[in-house]
């Protein structure tokens, strides 16, 4: 059994970097690869060729040692050579949990990302350039989006200008603002197209309130799928061997991490609820 004079296994020397991260295992190529100084080349190679277990931690550490016969990880295991088949087992498994978690983690995050496009798409009482952001143009036969055709900007809190790159398009324009949903009365002196924003009526304001809570819930719905599906991934690693204690530790950083992206929707919402009823 092969050890070194660090704690474990750290993504730098710890004599030379305060700030270095502990991993919890590494491949055997990976260590070569990293080329720390504190690594014994030839021991890791005499290790994977004897089929010796594989791991680097502190033998000054009383009990230590005891704990790598057991099948514990005082330190960072390396991989690619021999581990006992409960310890294989249980490094897949965390690895497998792991990919789940980040799987749901993702999925989340891409629902509060089209969120906040879906937010962008709702009017408040005040210009935002972000309302044009679903505007495609017919250009010469091709749907392009507003923003690659001009530059926008807003000259007051009442009004957006549209300034096109070229002249000729500003007909079309023109015309693909006014047939779209978003309720818009353009105008253009053949230079620019300047959009007046209305001031919203208290009835109109409250429609739009309850849309962002529609938008917000459907949202809600997709992050409670993305939960459900993690769960779902997650019973079915208890059922190949995941113990039920490390499934419902599992089950418990899938509804934190629900709880955080309900959070940060709710967070979102109310924010844009009083944009929309800021007069």
């Amino acid at each position: 059994m092969g050890c070194a004079s660090v704690t474990d296994g750290e993504r730098a020397d710890p004599a030379q970097d305060l700030n270095a991260i502990r991993d919890a295992r590494w491949r055997i190529t990976g260590a070569l690869q990293r080329d720390l100084r504190f690594i014994d080349r030839a021991a890791i190679f005499l290790r994977r060729e004897n089929a010796w277990p594989n791991a680097l931690f502190d033998i000054c550490v009383r009990g230590n040692i005891l704990r790598v016969v057991l099948d514990e990880n005082p330190g960072t295991l390396l991989r690619g050579g021999y581990v006992s088949r409960k310890l294989e087992a249980r490094m897949a498994n965390e690895e497998d949990v792991a990919a789940v978690l980040d799987e749901g983690r993702s999925s989340m995050e891409k629902a509060l990302e089209r969120f906040g496009k879906e937010l962008t798409k709702v009017r408040t009482g005040r210009a935002s350039t972000s309302i044009l952001d679903g505007i495609n143009v017919n250009y010469f036969d091709t749907l392009t989006p507003l923003n690659q055709l001009a530059t926008l900007s807003v000259p007051d809190p009442r009004m957006i200008v549209v300034s096109p790159f070229d002249k000729s398009a500003i007909s079309a324009i023109e015309k693909t603002i006014q047939a779209s949903d978003l309720g818009l009365s353009p105008s253009n002196d053949g230079k620019v197209i300047r959009i007046q924003i209305p001031s919203l009526t208290e009835e109109r304001r409250k429609v739009l309130v309850k849309q962002v809570r529609k938008i917000a819930e459907d949202h809600r719905i997709r992050v409670r799928d993305a939960r459900r599906d993690s769960l779902s991934q997650l019973k079915d690693l208890e059922e190949d061997g995941l113990s039920k204690d490390d499934r419902h530790r599992a089950d418990k950083k899938v509804q934190e991490v629900t709880d955080e992206f309900v959070k940060r929707i709710d967070d979102k919402t109310a924010q844009k609820e009083k944009d929309v009823l800021e007069v």
